[in-house]
């Protein structure tokens, strides 16, 4: 991932531990120290892939929280693990209740490919 992403994440993590809020920056980038095409593409880039979403939109500006995949990934120092140690705890006691559906569609696919390889 490239550096600037990084940043960003970086930003709207400390934003959130210290004030408890969204970070709010202009769509420009001068307040970040970053130019508009480069902040354009890291915040699409990074809302795409699941890190980010955006609230309360605002003319000319970004309203940006962290998704839970963001936060992880910033608390483990910007690495995704292989293997999500909380996921497979939760495939080995849904293995014992076949008839229960996870709605989200990335968790059904990451139960499937756990369950795959405990069976």
């Amino acid at each position: 991932m490239r550096d600037s992403r990084k940043n960003l994440l970086q930003l709207i993590y400390d934003c959130d531990q210290r004030e408890g809020r969204p970070l709010q920056i202009n769509s420009d980038g001068k307040d970040i120290s970053s130019d508009t095409l480069t902040l354009r593409n890291d915040v699409r880039y990074l809302k795409d892939n699941g890190y980010i979403r955006e609230t309360n939109p605002i003319l000319h500006s970004y309203v940006l929280t962290l998704t839970e995949k963001g936060e992880y990934f910033v608390e483990n120092g910007f690495r995704l693990p292989e293997a999500h140690p909380p996921a497979l705890i939760l495939a080995m006691q849904l293995s014992q209740m076949p008839s229960l559906v996870i709605i989200h569609p990335v968790m059904n696919l990451l139960l499937a490919k756990i369950l795959l390889y405990l069976n």
